[in-house]
């Protein structure tokens, strides 16, 4: 038995006393922690809350046995969700964090697929969280489909707590069941620049004609089948794009990028760059920027480094995504915690058994 769990066998035989003051406690220190407003607050104090096994025993253990009356938690998908329907709950999605990695990584089938199709079965492989239409954690990949395009579709699983539509309260117990889930709570702080919500078309174009020359991905926006979609969203069909993708060669893009510039460039490679330029600034900044005016209409409020983390363990490490679905299936997050569970104690044996598997 490791340290945890002789920890944990401890305190569940203190816990399971009738009357035990130590679980009046807990429930006491839990219920105040849920009454503050959700913020930095609320979750500095749960955060420290969790690093006690008795809490993460307590969070561990709400569900009364052959009943489904008290099942507060629904859990659906995952599905096809409409991008435009959601509403993020974070006021900071990084255009680096939304845009830059398939770029970076050639994912030019995957951008091709978003913007001429609205699906992609890679990303459907890594589905969002969200409750009604809510984003609890995955902003920076619905961010990167809206912009690809705001009438694709992504998979997400769909929590439900209580039929709650407070989102400050459903954003606290989702809190609940990742500590539940990850024996503690864990966080994302990570910096970022370029605030998609607040950047303006012509710093967002800017990073666009930059990030497309710098990782040689200017051939992903001049494929036909992607230039006459993004043309016709923008309404500029006029627009001929086989005058620029004679252009889409390696090696001309040295102006926005870190390499050596050429000692003498040639004015035929001056003009297609020029050209290439254009139709970035013309077809694809548009177009991008058209759908991120509609993505800022549905910001969030709250700092990205309050929110729930759903991939990661207590110690911020990737950590499967569907671990916290289960749990929250299970029914056993203690989600209410001024509620009395007047069969704690069999659930609370239920966990230390799973646990100990």
């Amino acid at each position: 038995m490791n340290i945890f769990e002789s920890t944990f066998e401890k305190h569940k035989k203190l816990m399971l006393e009738k009357q035990n003051p130590e679980y009046n406690l807990i429930k006491t220190k839990m219920s105040r922690i849920m009454d503050l407003p959700f913020g930095s607050s609320f979750v500095k104090y749960l955060k420290s809350a969790t690093n006690d096994p008795k809490v993460i025993a307590f969070l561990n253990a709400a569900k009364q046995d052959d009943s489904d009356e008290d099942d507060k938690i629904s859990v659906s998908g995952p599905t096809h969700v409409d991008v435009k329907n959601l509403r993020a709950t974070q006021k900071e999605v990084f255009i680096g964090k939304s845009l830059e990695y398939p770029l970076q990584k050639k994912k030019f089938d995957q951008i091709k697929n978003f913007i001429t199709k609205g699906t992609d079965p890679e990303l459907d492989k890594a589905p969002i969280i969200i409750s009604g239409n809510y984003i609890i954690d995955g902003h920076h990949r619905w961010s990167q489909v809206f912009c690809w395009n705001k009438d694709a579709k992504m998979m997400a699983y769909d929590i439900q707590i209580d039929g709650s539509k407070d989102i400050e309260d459903i954003l606290k117990k989702m809190h609940l069941g990742i500590s539940a889930t990850r024996s503690g709570l864990p966080l994302e702080d990570k910096p970022g620049a370029g605030n998609l919500f607040v950047m303006d078309d012509g710093t967002i174009t800017k990073w666009l004609i930059a990030k497309i020359f710098q990782y040689d991905a200017y051939e992903a926006f001049s494929d036909p089948e992607v230039s006459e979609y993004m043309k016709r969203v923008i309404g500029k069909s006029d627009i001929n794009e086989k005058k620029y993708k004679q252009y889409a060669l390696k090696g001309d893009g040295e102006k926005f990028t870190n390499r050596p510039k050429k000692e003498k460039t040639s004015k035929e490679d001056a003009d297609g760059q020029q050209q290439k330029v254009k139709y970035i600034k013309e077809v694809v900044g548009t177009y991008i920027c058209k759908n991120v005016s509609y993505l800022k209409q549905n910001a969030g409020k709250f700092e990205r480094k309050i929110m729930p983390q759903t991939g990661l363990d207590s110690a911020g490490n990737d950590a499967k995504i569907e671990d916290f679905v289960n749990t929250m299936k299970s029914g056993n997050v203690n989600v209410d915690v001024k509620t009395e569970n007047k069969i704690f104690e069999s659930t609370f044996n239920k966990f230390l058994n799973l646990y100990t598997k």
